[in-house]
């Protein structure tokens, strides 16, 4: 199983970049190109090496455009036309919003001021209320703590298939155990110390990439 390095310092919240498109609405596709294109090559000094260049932009944008028009007279083909003419500008706005992206990715503090000279827009971070891992004992079986995970913080919207694995540790977290990975996201942990504090850690394998083990929590078990 491969696991990303846990991190062991506090990280800054990225600010996720979106482009604020719609599948199949043209003329908003239209309007948002424009509009990215006309603030990136109005604050060129803030996107010194787009990608796509903004002159390669423009190529797609104009393109689109005239595809677009030429649906209005219903003639044979330029539907099919115009949609491949739409697909070829959204692959190249998703190249601009990952330039973007990493922008802001290295440059935390100033994202919000580069999202807004692009025309792009920060998508709204998921607020969770419930705790991303809650460990109780089970009241009828002494030495055994029920372990529940929050299953959608830690999917973070994926649809693949996971697999929760889970960790004990008895002595602060030196050593950790490892318990049966499972499809759900609880788990019974057992035959745990009696009186003794015992903390437990989750992460979870989506495809093939497995994320980084939570944060533990402890609790006395008796």
């Amino acid at each position: 199983m491969r696991i990303l390095p846990l991190m062991t310092t506090p990280t800054v919240q990225r600010i996720r970049v979106t482009l604020g498109l719609k599948p199949k609405k043209y003329l908003e596709l239209l309007v948002r190109a424009h509009a990215i294109y006309n603030a990136m090559l109005a604050n060129a000094a803030m996107f010194p090496n787009p990608a796509p260049t903004l002159a390669v932009l423009l190529v797609l944008l104009t393109n689109f455009d005239v595809a677009q028009q030429a649906t209005t007279t219903k003639a044979k083909g330029t539907f099919a036309t115009r949609n491949g003419k739409a697909a070829l500008l959204v692959t190249g706005l998703e190249g601009e919003q990952n330039y973007i992206q990493a922008l802001c990715d290295a440059n935390p503090e100033l994202a919000p001021e580069l999202i807004a000279g692009a025309a792009m827009f920060a998508a709204e971070t998921p607020v969770y209320d419930k705790p991303l891992l809650v460990a109780k004992v089970v009241p009828a079986t002494p030495g055994t703590v029920h372990v529940v995970a929050n299953a959608k913080q830690l999917r973070a919207g994926s649809r693949k298939r996971p697999t929760f694995h889970w960790q004990s540790s008895v002595d602060g977290g030196k050593t950790w155990l490892a318990a049966q990975s499972t499809p759900r996201a609880n788990t019974d942990i057992a035959n745990l110390p009696l009186l003794g504090d015992a903390s437990f850690r989750v992460c979870v394998t989506l495809g093939k990439i497995t994320g980084e083990w939570s944060q533990p929590v402890t609790i006395l078990v008796h």
